[in-house]
C-alpha cells in the first residue's frame, strides 16, 4: 500500500497512534485511538472533521463488537463515512467466533455503513480510498 509513517503520542487518555499512508496519489492520515472511554468526547469531535472512520472489532470478542456498534453510530451521526471492520486475526489463530456476521452486516447497512471482514485493514483502506477517488472524479465530470 505505499509508504507509511507512524508516531505514538501520549495523551491524558492513553496512547494514540498517528499513521500516514500513501494510497495511489493520495496521502491518507489515520488516528488509532483504540476506543478508550476517557477520550470518547474527543473521538466524537474528530468524527465530525473526518471523511472516513474505520471501526475495528474482533470477531472473537462480543464486548469489542458492542463498542464498535456504538462508535459506528456516533461516526455516522457526525456525518463521516464508516467502515465496520470485523478482524478475523484471532479466528485464524483458533479462537471461536462469537459475533454474528450477518447481524453486523445488517446493522452496518441500517446506518449506511460498509461492513467488511478480514485480517488486513490495509485492504479495506485501499478499497475505500479507491472508491472515494472514483466518486470524486465522477462528481467533477458532471
Amino acid at each position: 500500500m505505499g509508504g507509511s509513517t507512524e508516531a505514538r503520542v501520549p495523551s491524558l487518555w492513553g496512547w494514540h497512534s498517528f499513521h500516514r499512508r500513501q494510497v495511489g496519489g493520495r496521502l491518507l492520515k489515520f488516528l488509532d485511538c483504540s476506543g478508550n472511554d476517557r477520550a470518547a468526547h474527543l473521538v466524537k469531535e474528530w468524527f465530525a472533521r473526518t471523511q472516513w472512520v474505520f471501526v475495528v472489532y474482533s470477531l472473537t470478542d462480543a464486548k469489542s463488537y458492542e463498542k464498535a456498534l456504538t462508535l459506528m453510530e456516533d461516526a455516522r451521526q457526525a456525518g463521516a463515512g464508516v467502515v465496520l471492520f470485523a478482524n478475523k486475526y484471532e479466528v485464524n489463530q483458533g479462537k471461536p467466533v462469537v459475533v454474528n456476521l450477518q447481524e453486523a452486516h445488517h446493522k452496518a447497512t441500517q446506518v449506511q455503513a460498509y461492513s467488511v471482514e478480514g485480517t488486513s485493514l490495509s485492504d479495506a483502506v485501499k478499497s475505500v480510498a479507491t472508491q472515494d477517488e472514483q466518486e470524486g472524479a465522477e462528481g467533477t465530470s458532471s
